[in-house]
This record gives C-alpha cells, sequence and structure tokens, in this order.
C-alpha cells in the first residue's frame, strides 16, 4: 500500500508540474504575440508653426 501510495504522489506531482509549465509557456507565448504587432515606431508629424501660448 505506501509504494502504491508513493507512486500516485510522484505521478501527481509531475503532472502538476507539467500543467504548470505547460500553462507558463502559453501564457507567455500569448503575451508575446500580442505585444509584438503594438512594438513598432510611432511616426512624429511637426506643424508648420509652432502654437501660440494664450
Amino acid at each position: 500500500m505506501p509504494l502504491e501510495q508513493a507512486v500516485y504522489l510522484s505521478a501527481s506531482a509531475l503532472a502538476g508540474t507539467a500543467r504548470f509549465v505547460v500553462l507558463g509557456l502559453a501564457v507567455l507565448a500569448r503575451d508575446r504575440s500580442r505585444t509584438a504587432p503594438t512594438a513598432r515606431p510611432v511616426a512624429v508629424t511637426h506643424t508648420s508653426a509652432p502654437a501660440e501660448a494664450s
């Protein structure tokens, strides 16, 4: 009986660790794909005359 419990707990711990790693990688991949398109340089336009202070 103790051997069966040890095998079950080891398998459960391994599955939990694998789930944690896979979900963490999925979140990192999603965040990287979400921020990649918005990381472009922004074009700056200048006006021909400076604004007057009031």
